[in-house]
Formats: C-alpha cells, structure tokens, sequence
C-alpha cells in the first residue's frame, strides 16, 4: 500500500506542476500582449510630444517677434525725433459729394 499512496502523491504533485505551468504560459502570454499595447502607447505619447514640441518652439518663435516689435514701438513711442500720437490732429474724413440730377 506504500507504493499506492507514493505513486497518487506523485501523480497529484505532476498534476499541480502541470497546473502552474499553463497558469504561468497563459501569465506570461497576458504580460506580453501588455507589454506590447505599452510600448504602442508610449510610441503614440512620444509623437505627440513631439508636435506639440514643434508647436510650442513656433509660439516661442512668434513670441519673440511679437517682443522686439513691442519693444520696437515703445523705443519710438519715447523717442523725441517722431511725433507722439497726442500731438496729432484727429483723421476726420471729407464728406463725399453726390452727382444726384
């Protein structure tokens, strides 16, 4: 009867081991496939990246433009060789004769 309870045992240990096994398959398969969808997602989030990289050093760029004429338009606004907009006369347009017979 010892060789009936060792061999069960046995069969019982083979069995569980063979469990684990698929288990671990059917695991490592699931980390995988994971793996895979996080590299597409890291791939997306790196392009996004970088366009919005481009799109921030196209703002900087306009933003610096838009400084040096900001900075522009105040030198001449302080400048004394160019005429201050209070000194100057109001544009007032001509009225527009009509022909009517």
């Amino acid at each position: 009867q010892l060789d009936w309870n060792d061999t069960s045992f046995k069969l019982g240990v083979g069995c569980g081991l063979l469990y684990v096994i698929a288990a671990t398959k059917n695991e490592l398969s699931k980390m995988v496939e994971l793996r895979k969808e996080m590299e597409a997602i890291l791939r997306n989030m790196k392009g996004e990246l970088e366009i919005k990289d481009v799109v921030v050093k196209s703002l900087k760029q306009c933003d610096d433009v838009l400084a040096c004429s900001i900075t522009d338009i105040r030198e001449v606004s302080c400048s004394n060789s160019h005429p201050s907009v209070h000194s100057l006369k109001p544009y007032v347009q001509p009225e527009l004769k009509s022909n009517v017979v």
